[in-house]
């Protein structure tokens, strides 16, 4: 089933929701959808949410740490 852009938007959306800051898990995720879908930025679609989350905002989180970490552990 093709994805698009949005729908990626989306289920970063739903990925930040469900696990908050626990990149680990997020990256776990991101690894089997970056080899179904690879044309999708990933990444991308994370970061545009991850800058204004507000969890992330609230506990000061480093959120450029956090995606490199996540990028790191996804690869």
């Amino acid at each position: 089933m093709p994805i698009n852009q949005a729908d990626a938007r989306q289920l970063a959306q739903v990925m930040l929701t469900a696990y908050g800051e626990d990149y680990e898990t997020i990256a776990a995720i991101l690894r089997p959808l970056r080899v179904q879908w690879p044309t999708i930025d990933w990444m991308g679609a994370l970061t545009d949410i991850a800058t204004t989350h507000q969890l992330f905002i609230d506990h000061g989180l480093s959120i450029a740490w956090w995606l490199a970490e996540v990028e790191a552990r996804s690869a």
